[in-house]
This record gives C-alpha cells, structure tokens and sequence, in this order.
C-alpha cells in the first residue's frame, strides 16, 4: 500500500513538473510577442512623426526659399 501511494506522489509530482516546464515556453512565446507588438506600434508611431517632421521642414524650407526671394 506504501508503495502505491509513494508511485501516485511521485507521478504527480513529475505530472506538475513538466505541465510548469511546458508552461514556460508558452508564457515566453506570448512575453516575446507581446514585445513585438509593442515595438511595431512604437515604429509606426517613429514613422507617423518622421513623416510630420519632414513635412513640417518643407514647410520651413519653403518659406526660407521666399523670404529670400
């Protein structure tokens, strides 16, 4: 009878064991992509101003090329 509790815990033990290493991968997976989400809005936000800037000095350069007229 020892023998059989002794084999239950030890399978459960392994049994939750591995589900947590298992697990881990999984949590990595979603904290990997979540980096990735968050790093292409930040680019898509970097390309939104860029594009506002540049257009904002051709603006500027625009009305450097009159005033010297």
């Amino acid at each position: 009878m020892n023998q059989k509790k002794t084999t239950a815990l030890l399978l459960g033990l392994t049994m939750s064991l591995t589900g947590t290493a298992f697990a881990a991968p999984t949590d990595q997976a979603q904290d990997i992509d979540s980096r990735i989400a968050a790093l292409e809005q930040q680019q898509s936000n970097l390309e939104k101003e860029i594009k506002e800037l540049r257009h904002q000095n051709s603006q500027l350069k625009n009305q450097t090329r009159s005033q010297k007229k």
